[in-house]
């Protein structure tokens, strides 16, 4: 999307910014997302029927798929599953 500034290459904060401020004049609503815990809540099967309509690749299929089913350490050493 044209206005998602996270992690983009030569794209900046301030880029960001102005961008917001372009948009509160023209528009009266806003959208905020927390996305924590995203992939923990998302039906993973769901997610993955959306990648199939998107992604023709099996290798970057077989990769999405290993990052949401892969256990997670905490800091304290704790696997979550």
């Amino acid at each position: 999307m044209p206005n998602s500034y996270g992690y983009r290459p030569h794209k900046s904060a301030h880029q960001a910014l102005e961008n917001v401020r372009e948009n509160v004049r023209k528009y009266a609503w806003v959208i905020d997302m927390d996305i924590k815990s995203f992939f923990d809540e998302v039906d993973h099967e769901l997610l993955m029927k959306a990648v199939d309509s998107h992604v023709d690749e099996k290798w970057v299929k077989m990769y999405i798929r290993r990052w949401l089913e892969v256990p997670v350490q905490t800091k304290e050493g704790l696997v979550k599953n």
